[in-house]
C-alpha cells in the first residue's frame, strides 16, 4: 500500500493494490470532505492537475472518528488513473458543482514506480517471466472479467466455507500463466485454509485459456503469473 500525506497537512491518499489484479483501490482523505459524502456509491469526479486528467467515477465515503472529516474511497480504479497520480503534483474533487482542493503532493512518480516494483517482484517470486515488466513488455492481459472465472455451480459449492450465518468469505488465489496464456498453477493466498476449498476454486480456473500471454520486449511469450478474489456473503438466518 502506497499512502502520502498532502497539503493541506490534514488530509492523506491512499493505494492499495494486490499483485496480479487489474484494479487497485484509491482513497482520499480529510477535514474538508465534509459528513455528506458519507454513504455508498455516488459519482465523482478525480483531477490530476498538471496530468491535464480527469475520471469520473463512484465512489463511497466514511465518516473518520474524532471529526476528521470524511474518506472518500473507489474501488476497482484502473491503472491510468493510477499513472495520471504518477505524473500529478495535485489533485482536486467534484461532486455536484463543488470542487474540493486542491490537494498537493510531491514525488508521487517515485511513489507509484516504489509501489509498481514491489508488485513486480511480487510476481516474480510466483513465476513470471522479468522480462514482462521491461519497456516494451507486457503481463498477461484476462480475456474476460475475473468476476466470470468461477462459475456459479461452484460458487454455491464454495459457500460451505463461509464461517458463519450472515459473515462474509474472502479468498485471494494465485495464478501461473503458461505461454500461450493458460492456466497451468493455482494456489490459495488468503482465505479458507480447508485443502477441499482450493482444490474446488481452482479446478474452476486451471487449463482454461484466460489469458493473453505476457511477452518480453522482444515480442516472444513468457510466463506470467496473476490473482483472482473470490468474495461470498451468506444471509442472516
Amino acid at each position: 500500500m502506497l499512502v502520502g500525506q498532502l497539503s493541506p497537512g490534514d488530509a492523506y491518499l491512499a493505494v492499495e493494490a494486490i499483485a496480479g489484479t487489474d484494479y487497485y483501490r484509491f482513497a482520499v482523505g480529510g477535514r474538508e470532505l465534509h459528513e455528506s459524502m458519507s454513504g455508498a456509491l455516488f459519482p465523482l469526479t478525480i483531477i490530476f492537475q498538471d496530468a491535464a486528467a480527469r475520471f469520473d467515477r463512484r465512489a463511497s465515503g466514511a465518516a473518520l472518528p474524532d471529526g476528521g472529516g470524511t474518506m472518500i474511497r473507489f474501488d476497482g480504479v484502473e491503472a491510468d488513473l493510477i499513472q495520471a497520480l504518477g505524473r500529478a503534483s495535485a489533485l482536486s474533487l467534484e461532486r455536484k458543482g463543488k470542487a474540493y482542493g486542491p490537494y498537493t503532493f510531491h514525488d508521487a512518480d517515485k511513489a507509484v514506480a516504489a509501489l509498481q516494483y514491489c508488485m513486480n517482484d511480487r510476481l516474480t517470486l510466483w513465476g513470471a517471466d522479468p522480462g514482462q515488466f521491461e519497456p516494451g513488455g507486457a503481463k498477461p492481459v484476462a480475456v474476460r472479467s475475473r468476476d466470470d472465472w468461477v462459475p456459479n455451480d461452484t460458487l454455491l459449492r464454495l459457500a460451505y466455507f463461509i464461517p458463519r450465518s450472515g459473515a462474509m468469505l474472502a479468498a485471494l488465489m494465485r495464478v501461473s500463466v503458461s505461454e500461450d496464456g493458460r492456466v497451468d498453477g493455482c494456489a490459495r493466498l488468503e482465505g479458507p485454509t480447508d485443502a477441499t476449498f482450493e482444490k474446488m476454486a481452482c479446478a474452476a480456473v486451471l487449463a482454461k485459456q484466460l489469458f493473453r500471454p505476457a511477452h518480453d520486449p522482444t515480442g516472444k511469450a513468457v510466463r506470467g503469473a496473476a490473482t483472482f478474489e473470490i468474495r461470498l456473503a451468506s444471509r442472516p438466518r
